[in-house]
């Protein structure tokens, strides 16, 4: 049905006329499309009134196995421009025909910073022993380095739509930059103050962020709302014995027993949103910032 709705495909004109100079801009993209959540962000500062601005696994708690619906890719189909993430965070890509001319990878300029995965920690006194499984590396933004390098590629290909509009996207990008450079150094001079502590992380989504700002760790692959079973605090006290972990960062807030149990092994619970999906109550810039403040929670001088 996908490839049937592509070659159906009557796509609009490239793009929009300029307007004469000096002239105030009417200039608006209709259509713009994004695959996540931080895109969205992005595109919404940058883009502003001049974009019409679509998400459309925005109600998805798991955006980044969101089903890919028949309107939704013949909306798609028919859009002005679709930014994706790309570094493997759109798998529903893989059963889905879009027009290569709209789709705009925004991690194409650093395809030598993608990672190609990162190690989950699992630990067995079995026959097997102790091993490790790899998983995709797909939160680019969570290195606001290359988060930054995203929303330019959002303002660049929206100048190229919309010309007439390139001061208006440039000035709003450059606001947006300067505040993730301030935020950038912030997580830097955080891990900085007390670089040796050692943390786990619940799941294997902060392959960018321990990178970015130098954060010794290892993975496990624990969801918020499970329950801490034996096995889980078997591979805690072999954390603390050989690592001397003291804290754990999850995506979520735990379940409030786990929590407890975690403090009465010495281990403390710490929420660091990765950003997957849309967050509650904040946006993406607040969501950094109480990322922020939860890793000088962890970071804080002894």
């Amino acid at each position: 049905m996908f490839t049937l709705l592509a070659c159906n495909k009557n796509k609009e004109s490239e793009s929009t006329p300029n307007k004469a100079a000096g002239s105030e801009s009417t200039d608006k993209l209709t259509n713009v499309y994004v695959s996540s959540y931080p895109l969205y962000y992005f595109a919404n500062r940058i883009g502003g009134d001049r974009i019409d601005l679509h998400f459309p696994m925005k109600s998805s708690n798991n955006v980044a196995n969101w089903k890919a619906q028949p309107d939704s890719i013949f909306a798609m189909q028919n859009a002005d421009l679709i930014f994706i993430s790309g570094a493997g965070f759109e798998n529903w890509l893989m059963n889905v025909s879009l027009p290569s001319n709209i789709l705009v990878n925004t991690s194409k300029n650093y395809n030598d910073k993608l990672l190609s995965g990162g190690k989950i920690f699992t630990h067995s006194h079995g026959k097997g022993g102790e091993h490790e499984h790899t998983a995709k590396a797909r939160t680019t933004w969570l290195d606001i380095q290359l988060a930054i390098k995203q929303a330019e590629v959002v303002a660049n290909e929206l100048s190229i739509k919309a010309p007439s509009n390139k001061n208006y996207f440039e000035a709003n990008f450059k606001g947006l930059k300067q505040e993730l450079e301030s935020l950038d150094q912030q997580f830097k001079e955080v891990v900085a103050k007390n670089p040796n502590v050692k943390v786990v992380f619940s799941h294997p989504e902060y392959q960018y962020f321990q990178a970015a700002y130098k954060i010794d760790g290892e993975s496990l692959h624990w969801e918020p709302s499970q329950k801490l079973t034996s096995k889980m605090v078997h591979d805690i006290e072999h954390l603390q014995k050989t690592n001397s972990i003291k804290y754990i960062i999850w995506e979520d807030e735990p379940l409030t027993d786990s929590k407890i149990a975690l403090e009465k092994m010495g281990v403390k619970s710490v929420v660091i949103s990765p950003i997957l999906s849309m967050p509650t109550n904040v946006d993406f810039m607040e969501q950094l910032n109480n990322n922020l403040a939860s890793l000088k929670n962890v970071y804080k001088t002894p």
